[in-house]
């Protein structure tokens, strides 16, 4: 049986980003009219799959990159 790799992982910098800017999970998703807890999740990092959409609105609404929000961790 062959050995299984580990990769490393996606992180997302949601928490840092909103506590930079002082928003709330509430704030931020009646800004951007996301459920909150489709925003709790990105904030907890707790999330399985990346919706392009909401990566989208999310640089959009906090005025950032992708790069300041994703990262990969070894």
């Amino acid at each position: 049986m062959e050995e299984e790799l580990y990769y490393g992982k996606i992180a997302i910098k949601l928490k840092d980003i909103m506590e930079q800017k002082q928003i709330s999970i509430y704030k931020l998703s009646k800004m951007t009219h996301l459920k909150y807890e489709i925003i709790k999740k990105y904030y907890t990092n707790e999330i399985s799959r990346y919706d392009d959409n909401t990566l989208i609105k999310l640089c959009y609404f906090l005025n950032c990159n992708i790069s300041d929000l994703i990262v990969y961790k070894k």
